[in-house]
């Protein structure tokens, strides 16, 4: 579950907007462990909350027959919390992670090229997009981890460092619907050597 607010400011063909949201999840995951003998499946629920802001300008560039170019600029900062579990099973293999709490800054300059067109009766915008994804601070993740097995045992930490900088692309389609609404069509994705992330998300707004 999450929710959000959006403030916009037109100011010619600049737009400035801000933004605040969180959210809240639980996740049902599972763990498969092969050793010599056997094959297990441990399994876990854990939560995580979030809120984030973010500040974002943008400045459209009109070119002919309804073609435009966009450059924008955002940057976001990102507070997680994830609570601590254990897996099923009290044997050598089933863990118990501690909690942890990150803050993730986030750098996003971005290039948008499109237009306007008008099909099956719909207005249209449909226009792709090409930047990039910076993490300048809270790229390194980190959390205390132990054998349940293991009794008052030594534990050990796990550490997640995300990739610092990765390529950024999308397209987008926009249609304006019933003379408030508007459907937006979303695909973005991430790219690095060793990191490739993909979204799909479909967006009903109302105008008042």
């Amino acid at each position: 579950m999450q929710a959000g607010v959006v403030v916009k400011q037109e100011i010619g063909a600049t737009t400035l907007s801000a933004s605040f949201s969180g959210g809240l999840g639980n996740y049902d995951l599972s763990r498969s462990i092969v050793t010599p003998d056997r094959h297990l499946l441990r399994q876990q629920r854990s939560n995580t909350n979030w809120i984030a802001g973010h500040l974002r300008g943008a400045h459209r560039v009109g070119l002919d027959k309804g073609l435009f170019l966009e450059p924008s600029f955002d940057v976001g900062v990102t507070r997680q919390w994830q609570g601590a579990y254990q897996e099923t099973g009290d044997d050598t293999y089933a863990l118990a992670v501690d909690s942890f709490a990150n803050t993730t800054v986030t750098l996003n300059p971005e290039v948008a090229f499109g237009g306007d067109f008008r099909l099956l009766g719909l207005d249209l915008e449909a226009s792709a997009r090409a930047g990039v994804l910076a993490i300048p601070a809270g790229r390194e993740r980190s959390n205390d981890v132990a054998f349940l097995g293991a009794g008052d045992g030594p534990g050990f930490r796990l550490t997640d460092t995300a990739t610092p900088v990765l390529a950024d692309v999308g397209l987008d389609l926009q249609a304006a619907v019933l003379g408030n609404a508007l459907v937006t069509l979303s695909f973005d994705s991430l790219q690095a050597p060793n990191q490739q992330e993909y979204a799909g998300t479909a967006r009903v707004s109302i105008l008042f």
